[in-house]
């Protein structure tokens, strides 16, 4: 009888750990889309020090990377192949390094670090609360219209349109 209830505990903490995994993966690691975007310091600083919810008007991408991430390393190519084939001109991109949910000091290794900005903790878990790389979020008007891993169906779409319609092409 011993072994039998030990047996059912067992099976009994399977089941709650693998149901805690499912809910996990069914999360987001980011905002999504649809969701506003919150008012945060840091953007509005970047836009011209307005002291309105600028980021509510504007159209930009964030996109978050770590060092030491092999995906990252590709995910900084990509982004780089982007801004060289130019950004439309009312859609800006942002490169925030995270490092344990802690903003890492950005390294000046390409064209893309030039767009890297500076974010405290909390503003980064605002946005990526999983703290996920390499992963991005797509700004419109003051929505999230797209977020999710560098690479998923939404950013291949993004880039191919950006790449094969960008002003230096």
């Amino acid at each position: 009888i011993i072994v039998l209830v030990a047996t059912n505990i067992a099976i009994l903490l399977l089941l709650a750990r693998l149901a805690r995994i499912v809910r996990t993966a069914e999360r987001s690691p980011l905002l999504r889309a649809g969701s506003r975007f919150p008012k945060l310091a840091e953007f509005e600083d970047l836009f011209a020090g307005s002291r309105e919810n600028v980021a509510a008007t504007r159209s930009f991408v964030v996109a978050f990377v770590s060092s030491g991430c092999p995906a990252c390393a590709e995910a900084l190519e990509r982004f780089d192949a982007l801004l060289e084939s130019g950004l439309p001109q009312e859609l800006q991109f942002f490169l925030c390094r995270v490092a344990g949910g802690e903003a890492a000091e950005p390294s000046p290794r390409s064209r893309v670090e030039a767009h890297a900005i500076a974010m405290s903790p909390a503003a980064i878990r605002k946005l990526n609360p999983a703290i996920a790389v390499p992963t991005y979020l797509f700004v419109e008007s003051g929505r999230v219209v797209a977020s999710g891993y560098v690479g998923n169906e939404d950013w291949e779409a993004f880039e191919t349109q950006i790449i094969s319609t960008g002003p230096n092409r």
